[in-house]
């Protein structure tokens, strides 16, 4: 939680950070901008808007949950915005 109070007023100073994490939501909060990387290579970078909406268009996303499906779905909606969930047994 401090680590986190602390990129916050660097952000707020206009300071530039980098960060490594796979939680997007997380990084939205602390960053004006995200890049992506797969097999060290940036494959994508932008504004968050810009990436919540590329990452929005065509993606298919298919999750096994061995219980709870409910609340995973809960987790994708608040955190990811997604709003289209299927649920297939």
């Amino acid at each position: 939680v401090e680590m986190r109070e602390l990129l916050k007023e660097l952000k707020a100073m206009g300071k530039t950070i980098i960060i490594s994490s796979h939680i997007l939501p997380e990084l939205a909060e602390l960053c004006t901008h995200i890049g992506i990387m797969e097999a060290g290579q940036l494959v994508i970078n932008g504004t968050n808007e810009e990436i919540v909406e590329h990452t929005r268009t065509g993606r298919i996303l298919q999750i096994k949950v061995m219980n709870q499906a409910d609340g995973a779905a809960l987790i994708l909606q608040e955190e990811l915005g997604l709003t289209e969930i299927p649920f297939l047994n």
